[in-house]
């Protein structure tokens, strides 16, 4: 007796897939088609230690590694600061092997957490949102960060241009380590604005929503790809 017959609906959703039901009939995850990163999924993107064992006889990101971080500022709640760090695979592809997210802390706290995190070297590049006196503040307690670039549409097409990979096997060049599930949930939740007609509105920037970890992935791959020659290695000719 509800808006559906029973049977009408079996019929409807049998026409469509677990993705779009969960979209449109649950409303448990914004459109794929709204998703700016619409191309991550978890089972091409996830990095687990079987998976890294295969691939380079690792089961954790190895010290010796190519690594650089990323920062951003936040203290409020809801606005988190945030540090990630990525590693670079021995094939050149990136993995971020670690999340810190954290609200009200003061910056001497984040700075601890840093410091004490694995893979953190005094001497790694990491670039930073543009707050100087953040920047100043967090490196009087032994944080050196660089200002990163902000170009944001430019920095998203690059993003999103390392997790679709290089052919012929479309092989990602961004991966995700399993552990840094507040990132694997803003790349399903990072959406563009939403026109009348509910087509995403890509004449502008993603919404201020679900952004932290995308923001500060953006800081530090964008801004290493300008500041440093990486090359990809893994696929040959």
């Amino acid at each position: 007796e509800g808006f559906y017959q029973i049977d009408d609906f079996v019929d409807k959703v049998r026409l469509i897939d677990r993705d779009k039901f969960e979209t449109e009939w649950e409303n448990k995850r914004p459109a794929r088609h709204k998703l700016v990163y619409y191309n991550f999924e978890n089972s091409r993107h996830v990095m687990t230690p079987d998976r890294l064992q295969k691939m380079t006889g690792h089961s954790f990101p190895s010290p010796t590694w190519n690594r650089v971080s990323g920062v951003d500022f936040g203290s409020a709640p809801g606005h988190p600061f945030v540090y990630l760090k990525f590693v670079q695979l021995p094939t050149g592809q990136w993995l971020q092997a670690y999340e810190y997210v954290a609200e009200q802390r003061l910056m001497r706290d984040h700075a601890t957490a840093i410091k004490r995190s694995p893979l953190f070297f005094s001497g790694d590049l990491c670039y930073a949102d543009w707050d100087a006196q953040d920047r100043l503040e967090l490196r009087s307690h032994g944080v050196y960060t660089r200002a990163a670039k902000k170009d944001v549409l430019t920095g998203v097409d690059y993003v999103h241009s390392l997790l679709k990979g290089v052919p012929p096997t479309e092989e990602p060049l961004l991966y995700v380590w399993h552990e840094c599930t507040y990132t694997i949930m803003e790349y399903g939740s990072y959406s563009w604005p939403v026109r009348p007609d509910g087509k995403p509105d890509k004449s502008g920037n993603p919404q201020k929503l679900d952004d932290h970890c995308m923001d500060t992935t953006r800081y530090a791959l964008f801004s290493y790809r300008d500041g440093a020659h990486w090359r990809y290695r893994g696929y040959k000719t």
